[in-house]
């Protein structure tokens, strides 16, 4: 984009990224069905609270116990808990790339500087949560799934 006769060497480019969050699934560290596996889902959604910005996604309302949440084993019926799977979605991405570069000659080769920026916008994109129901980071996320504002400098001779 960018490269023709009235751009004299310069050239540019860019890409956007705009994407919806992954879902997931809340579940707690019980084995609630007695099935010796411990990824069983809680009752429902009641009790917990979503929320909009930050890197907490989800989290239990005030006053709620988690272990409330939770349907306890009863020997005659074995439930995996009403709340379905991905029932809960992380945070969307939405990133802007860009590059710039311009081209000279030199003699009889040619030299090329190149200037890209990755998430120019510097947007904080969250990973997905802690999402077992009892652990001490439930619905908060740990780390982030891609980096802050990056600029690279590139530069190439040709001949």
């Amino acid at each position: 984009m960018g490269r023709g006769p009235g751009w004299n060497g310069w050239s540019f480019a860019g890409v956007v990224e705009l994407s919806t969050g992954q879902p997931f699934t809340v579940v707690t560290s019980l084995d609630a069905n007695l099935d010796g596996v411990l990824t069983d889902r809680p009752i429902s959604s009641e009790g917990f609270v979503t929320f909009d910005a930050g890197s907490r996604i989800v989290g239990i309302e005030p006053g709620v116990d988690p272990f409330s949440l939770v349907e306890l084993p009863d020997r005659a019926v074995l439930f995996n808990g009403g709340l379905g799977r991905n029932t809960f979605r992380g945070r969307g991405i939405a990133t802007v790339d860009f590059a710039v570069s311009k081209s000279f000659d030199v003699g009889r080769g040619r030299v090329e500087l190149r200037l890209e920026c990755f998430n120019a916008l510097n947007r904080a994109h969250y990973a997905l949560p802690v999402r077992v129901l009892e652990a001490p980071g439930f619905g908060v996320s740990q780390a982030s799934s891609l980096p802050a504002r990056l600029f690279q400098v590139g530069l190439r001779f040709s001949f």
